[in-house]
């Protein structure tokens, strides 16, 4: 009698999925460690310039959410193959992503009561839109978790 094993056909999309996850976090990666570069450290919290830094902070901000919280939350669960490692890793990154984005809603608002009125009017309507898109992007989050 011979024995044959049976081995599982070989899927692509795996791999191809893999490789994809592969490039994504080392193109985080780089982005990231290019946001801290030039990220002003000195000269910070000055009194009179506190609402440029400010600013800057919720710029960092806005990068780091969309650059690797929001990717993250899509890419890193479907790598896990036990559905409740998957759960835990999805709620961890969900709830991760949502205190960015509320760090990111408080310093735009935080921004929007120090800077002088003329510069508020000028930038109102990015402004609204930012708090907007914050707002809705909390509530998917939410609602995903």
């Amino acid at each position: 009698a011979t024995t044959e094993t049976i081995s599982p056909p070989t899927s692509f999309r795996t791999l191809a999925y893999t490789v994809s996850v592969v490039i994504l976090v080392v193109w985080m990666v780089i982005l990231a460690v290019y946001l801290l570069n030039h990220f002003p450290g000195e000269n910070l919290f000055h009194q009179r310039q506190l609402y440029q830094s400010m600013g800057e902070v919720n710029h960092l901000l806005a990068m780091l959410a969309t650059f690797i919280m929001l990717p993250l939350t899509v890419v890193l669960p479907p790598v896990l193959l036990r559905k409740k490692n998957r759960l835990k890793m999805s709620l961890c990154i969900n709830v991760v992503s949502c205190l960015v984005l509320t760090l990111y809603l408080v310093t735009g608002l935080t921004w929007a009561i120090m800077c002088p009125t003329s510069l508020l009017l000028t930038n109102l309507l990015v402004l609204a839109t930012q708090q907007l898109t914050t707002i809705m992007l909390l509530a998917c989050i939410s609602i995903m978790s």
